[in-house]
């Protein structure tokens, strides 16, 4: 009974993990980019801790009311999700507005109307905190710490088994 639950858990454990792999792995296949939200600028729809999965478009391609993932015009280094609410395009230039759902203020900036900006084609709560912890020393050592655990787990639960006669052997094979 007790190796039945065992298994069990290590099953929906291994289940749980691959699942998140496949979520923070799956974008950059696809050709989308996943970020973690860091900041409550977004909140209600996009909470601290959010993962939010990109499809990159031409900023002609963004509609009002899209969120979108830009280059923070006044830190290049930086990347900002916001709601967009403004957009013209001038010649070769867009014109953007946009602002955090939970901000007073909007901020304007603009991008060659042939660059690249994200829109927000899905999010997934609180895995970003999966990320970290796993993008950590700390984290990483626990996690290649698990991995470790159920392979030994693994190979003694193998080597436990018993053996089949090999008379059931050579009847089996008729």
């Amino acid at each position: 009974m007790m190796r039945a639950l065992a298994r069990g858990t290590v099953g929906c454990a291994a289940g749980i993990g691959l699942v998140i792999a496949l979520l923070l792995a799956l974008p950059t296949v696809t050709g989308h980019r996943s970020l973690t939200v860091l900041s409550g600028s977004m909140e209600p729809t996009l909470e601290t801790g959010s993962i939010v999965v990109d499809q990159v478009v031409s900023p002609t391609e963004a509609r009002i009311g899209d969120i979108v993932t830009f280059s923070d015009p006044n830190n290049p280094g930086r990347t900002i999700t916001h709601r967009l609410v403004k957009a013209k395009i001038v010649g070769d230039t867009a014109h953007m507005v946009t602002r955090g759902d939970a901000n007073d203020a909007s901020e304007s900036w603009t991008i060659p109307a042939d660059g690249e900006i994200g829109r927000v084609a899905l999010h997934v709560p609180k895995l970003g905190y999966v990320r970290a912890l796993i993008g950590s020393r700390n984290g990483y050592l626990v996690l290649m710490g698990l991995v470790m655990l159920l392979g030994t787990w693994v190979l003694v639960d193998f080597w436990r088994r018993p053996s089949r006669p090999a008379a059931a052997l050579a009847g089996a094979g008729g």
